[in-house]
């Protein structure tokens, strides 16, 4: 029986996955020289691939493209792979050809064809320039190391990716850093996920084979122009091999080669930014919801704002919102900060919550907004709802009361009839209906006073709720700190333990978050009254983690640093 059941969901996976769409497309290994444009560049005579891949679909009848021109050395060569991850089958097969081309000039391969379930699928062309090579009696190679900027004037709170690349004609083997990377006045965050696959250049009529060494996002902490130092890296390439036994090794010679440095020129932003900015930079989108469109007058109305973007998220506090005479809005809280790396750059996430009382009854309306400064235009972006929110308010329990009109009322309690009663037979009167009466009462005056702490609870002050949580928010962040620590993962146990660090601080002493930074710790800090010694803890914890980091530095040992900022947080709890 099982067998059959495992049998059944293999092909009901199977089915499914097999109506995924088709794709038909080219690509190729030549060096890419106007993306936009699907142009490449090549050395006349030198050798690359043009692939054609079909993709979830079983193709019949290729039909390979015309080359205009250039000249196919082999194939087609096919390949064929199925892969199923998570539940989810991937089928590609794939028809490569071997091409040159002899003259300088512009090719066009045409689109190739294939037929599927019925249907002619085809691909795009592409334009191949081919160059002529340059001539000349040094015939040496060469390898280069790189530093590319995304940007060289930027704005404070921007991200800018740098990448270092490996460039060369030579075989290269091995490759090591022997000076560290830094970076002064930026703060700096590896990305893990960028391609390293190696791909070819065209620098001044010659053919290079590149690999990314290093990339990381740089965010300027201050305006001004930086420069940031070459860097050396060692390479080795194989030694001409001469006559080798079984037992000889492979022998290397090794060079040092340089990049160049980068220079970048921070700016202020512009004047002119509106309210609702509170120092996004970059490309932002924002989302906006509510829990209730009726309320009354003693309620209060909570709204979320979700932010997403590639800027400095420590430079982003929680807009400020002014929303008319109508609405009372309580100072926002900061829910949730995340961030990630995705397509090549840093992203992170923010919530914010703000709480909102009406302030009279009525259909009412109010359009909430955020502001980012947008890199690519240089102008400020608004982002509001596709339509304000309306919203019913009724009149609350404390909403036109007359106060004279109840003291006039007669409040005294009925007077007893002058009519008396028979003998009472019935459960009135009785012990337990006394009794039941007497638990009716405990009930309301429970839920009363529930409905009382709940209230008081909602309309608490952000800080001090963000005060109170503080602790409890740092002991979930340490056990995240704890598992990189027994996974002896430096790199996670360092980032989680600066993330917490700042976080706990800004929570404890009702310091706007993200405004916090290394730059500004001792003085903010010290205003908020944390004693010297704890304050000269903190800055030897931050800087340690920060050299590990970015400088390839010793810090220490982790346990040790996990405990001293265990220490800490007790520290200031006790004292704070």
């Amino acid at each position: 029986m099982r067998f059959l059941l495992v049998i059944w969901i293999l092909i009901s996976s199977f089915s499914v996955l097999d109506a995924q769409e088709a794709r038909f497309y080219a690509a190729t290994d030549a060096s890419v020289s106007n993306p936009a444009n699907r142009e490449y560049q090549v050395i006349a005579n030198s050798i690359f691939e043009v692939s054609f891949t079909i993709e979830n679909g079983k193709g019949t009848g290729f039909r390979p493209p015309d080359f205009g021109g250039l000249n196919v050395v082999q194939g087609p060569a096919t390949s064929h792979q199925v892969s199923i991850i998570n539940g989810r089958k991937s089928e590609k097969r794939s028809y490569t050809y071997s091409i040159t081309g002899a003259k300088p000039g512009s090719y066009t391969i045409g689109g190739a064809e294939i037929l599927v379930n019925g249907k002619t699928l085809n691909s795009r062309p592409f334009t191949v320039v081919v160059i002529q090579g340059r001539e000349g009696e040094d015939n040496q190679k060469e390898t280069l190391i790189l530093a590319q900027a995304s940007d060289t004037t930027a704005y404070l709170g921007q991200q800018i990716i740098l990448q270092y690349r490996l460039v060369t004609q030579e075989n290269i083997k091995s490759y090591e850093p022997v000076s560290n990377f830094e970076f002064e006045g930026f703060f700096v965050q590896e990305l893990d996920d960028v391609s390293r696959r190696t791909e070819r250049m065209i620098i001044n009529g010659e053919e290079y084979y590149s690999t990314t060494l290093e990339a990381v996002s740089l965010f300027p902490q201050q305006t001004g122009t930086y420069t940031i130092p070459s860097v050396a890296i060692r390479v080795g390439v194989p030694r001409p091999s001469r006559r080798r036994s079984l037992f000889s090794f492979q022998e290397y010679d090794y060079k040092i080669v340089n990049s160049q440095p980068v220079t970048i020129k921070v700016d202020e932003l512009p004047s002119g930014a509106p309210l609702s900015f509170s120092g996004a930079v970059g490309n932002y989108t924002a989302s906006f919801a509510i829990d209730r469109r009726t309320l009354s007058t003693d309620q209060t109305l909570t709204m979320r704002m979700n932010i997403r973007g590639d800027g400095d998220s420590k430079h982003i506090i929680p807009p400020a919102m002014d929303l008319g005479d109508d609405f009372e809005v309580y100072d926002p809280n900061s829910v949730k900060d995340d961030s990630y790396v995705a397509g090549g750059e840093v992203v992170h996430y923010k919530e914010f919550e703000y709480l909102i009382v009406p302030r009279e009854e009525g259909r009412k309306q109010f359009n909430p907004e955020f502001t980012y400064f947008n890199v690519d235009s240089n102008e400020y972006v608004t982002v509001k709802p596709d339509r304000p929110f309306t919203i019913a308010v009724t009149p609350g329990s404390n909403i036109g009361l007359n106060v004279d009109a109840v003291n006039d009322r007669n409040l005294s309690p009925n007077k007893p009839s002058s009519i008396k009663s028979g003998k009472n037979w019935g459960f009135a009167g009785s012990a337990g209906h006394i009794s039941l009466i007497s638990l009716a009462f405990l009930g309301i005056i429970g839920m009363t006073t529930h409905q009382y702490l709940k209230r008081k609870d909602e309309l608490l002050d952000p800080a001090i709720k963000a005060r109170r949580a503080a602790h409890k928010k740092a002991e979930a962040q340490m056990k995240e700190v704890k598992k990189y620590l027994d996974q002896k993962d430096e790199r996670g146990f360092y980032n989680e333990i600066t993330r917490t660090m700042f976080h706990y601080l800004e929570d404890k002493l009702n310091i706007s978050t993200g405004s916090l930074t290394k730059d500004n710790l001792v003085e903010v800090l010290s205003e908020n009254g944390i004693t010297d010694s704890t304050l000269e803890n903190i800055s030897e914890i931050l800087k340690n983690a920060e050299v590990s980091l970015f400088a390839g530095g010793q810090a220490g040992n982790l346990q040790n640093m996990y405990d001293r900022t265990l220490s800490i947080i007790e520290d200031i709890e006790a004292n704070n």
